[in-house]
């Protein structure tokens, strides 16, 4: 059964990409961190390293991965949903699990 994908609700893309974001950008904040608090205090020519500002950056991270996903994923559904008006949405095959009949193993 084939189905055509035509329209992506704009504001409801943009709040669940915002969200995947978002988790995306605090898993890497929070490996970060505690690299950035356990590397060197000096760099190569001995003077000392003002963590302070990467782990601040790193705790504003997810928030700025919240407004870009959201801003993004709404102005591409915008995008997606003009094109597709034009020129057809994209097209994908779907099966009803029940259907499946399992695979022989070899």
């Amino acid at each position: 059964m084939t189905h055509e994908l035509r329209r992506l609700p704009p504001m409801h893309t943009a709040k669940v990409m915002a969200m995947l974001y978002g988790a995306f950008f605090l898993l890497v904040s929070l490996v970060m961190i505690p690299v950035i608090l356990l590397g060197p205090a000096v760099d190569n020519r001995g003077n000392p390293i003002n963590r302070g500002i990467f782990v601040a950056f790193l705790i504003a991270y997810p928030i700025f991965g919240l407004i870009v996903g959201w801003l993004g994923s709404a102005l591409m559904s915008a995008i997606y949903n003009f094109v597709a008006r034009r020129f057809g949405g994209l097209r994908f095959e779907v099966v009803r699990i029940e259907d499946l009949q399992p695979r022989p193993v070899t």
